[in-house]
């Protein structure tokens, strides 16, 4: 299973630094990976569960698309930790082109 400890502090001000969200804010993207995440990171049903969820997102095209832009490390099958941060924080706080970019790139 994915690990449940906390991430470390540096992390957490590196993400906070990138995606210019709260500190809270980060911890609670960052809780939410842990709780969710297989061995690897979170999978692609996983995330694609909590888009249709969170944000009654229903569309597989778009769903894959989302989940494609946030994989900045190409893993294909799971998202690693930083990935999936930086990518919410685009897809929730983002400019209007980063949130199309979120939809509609790759």
């Amino acid at each position: 299973m994915g690990s449940k400890r906390a991430a470390p502090e540096k992390k957490i001000a590196e993400l906070t630094r990138k995606t210019n969200l709260s500190k809270e804010m980060v911890q609670r993207l960052v809780a939410n990976w842990q709780a969710k995440c297989k061995d690897k990171g979170l999978d692609r049903d996983t995330m694609r569960g909590d888009l249709m969820n969170e944000f009654n997102m229903l569309d597989d095209f778009i769903l894959d698309r989302i989940f494609r832009t946030f994989d900045v490390s190409a893993t294909g099958l799971h998202l690693k930790m930083e990935d999936y941060v930086l990518g919410m924080a685009k897809f929730l706080k983002g400019t209007p082109e980063e949130q199309r970019k979120c939809m509609f790139s790759k």
